[in-house]
This record gives structure tokens, sequence and C-alpha cells, in this order.
């Protein structure tokens, strides 16, 4: 029997860079910060499972009702490193559109480039980006704002990758 999930279709994975990229300031964005909000768009129901800031705990109650909307799965983890494989691939594609700038992908940054995305796609994305607007707007804000490192940062608080040996 041969199952689709859009979680391990890299067209898709494409797709949702490409609508994070679109709402967040332009700017240079750590991997492992890009990685950990498409992980948060793709299932967003994982996102009530994290450790939320004092201040960010009304944004964590706007998305109660995404919680039953998708499939479960008991390691979100797991789940998260099959994803990097799709994940560097699609960034690479994006690279090789100049949709995002190479020289910062090798310096493990993702930086929107000033190339135009098609106008079917970008309506696309504008559509989907509207559909989901509080989920968007959360990961491109509010998550945005945290430090990625640290025992406070998205990494920590997302229990997703490692962060005790990070540099201070």
């Amino acid at each position: 029997m041969l199952l689709y999930h859009p979680a391990f279709d890299i067209n898709h994975c494409v797709f949702r860079i490409l609508r994070l990229l679109t709402k967040l300031p332009f700017d240079d964005y750590e991997i492992d910060r890009i990685r950990i909000l498409d992980f948060y768009l793709l299932f967003p129901q994982e996102i009530s499972k994290m450790k939320f800031p004092r201040e960010m705990l009304a944004a964590k109650r706007l998305i109660a009702d995404y919680e039953k909307r998708y499939e479960e799965f008991n390691d979100p983890r797991r789940i998260f490193h099959q994803l990097e494989s799709f994940q560097t691939i699609a960034l690479k594609c994006l690279a090789s559109y100049n949709l995002i700038d190479a020289e910062h992908l090798l310096q493990c940054k993702v930086r929107r480039t000033i190339m135009p995305i098609p106008k079917a796609l970008q309506e696309t994305i504008e559509k989907a980006n509207l559909s989901d607007a509080r989920i968007i707007d959360l990961l491109t804000h509010e998550f945005n704002s945290l430090d990625l490192c640290g025992d406070n940062g998205l990494k920590a608080r997302t229990a997703l990758l490692e962060y005790q040996y990070d540099p201070s």
C-alpha cells in the first residue's frame, strides 16, 4: 500500500518554507529556526506541547482548534529528524532557483533574495497563509522573536533539538 504524506514531499516542503519566508521579515535566519517553524507549520497540533513563555500564553490558546485537526504521533522528535533531509533538499532547491541566497545557505543561514516568486505560486502562498493566518502569525512573529539557543530558546522550548551544547 502506498501512502502519501506532505511531510515527505520535497515540493510541499519548498512550498511551506516559501510560505514562512514570505511572512518573515527580510533577515538572516538559522537553518534550525526555519526547520522548527516548518515542522510546526506542517504539524500545528504539536505547538500546544511546547513550553510557551508567560507572555505568549494567550497566543497558545488561539491555536487550540488545531489540536484535533491532524493526526497524532508518539515521537515528534523522531519525525522532526526524519524531515531534515527533505528540508535540506528543499533549501538547496530554493537556492538553485535563487529564491534564497546560496552563499548564506553555505554558512547555515537562510536569507530570501529579491528574486520574485512566480505570480501563480505567490497567489497560492497567499491563499494558504490566509487560511492558516493564526498559525503563520504565531510562527513568523511570536516564535521568531524567541532566541534559538539557550535555556529559554526555541530549541529548548520545543525539545526538537539539543541546545545544551550551543554556544552562549
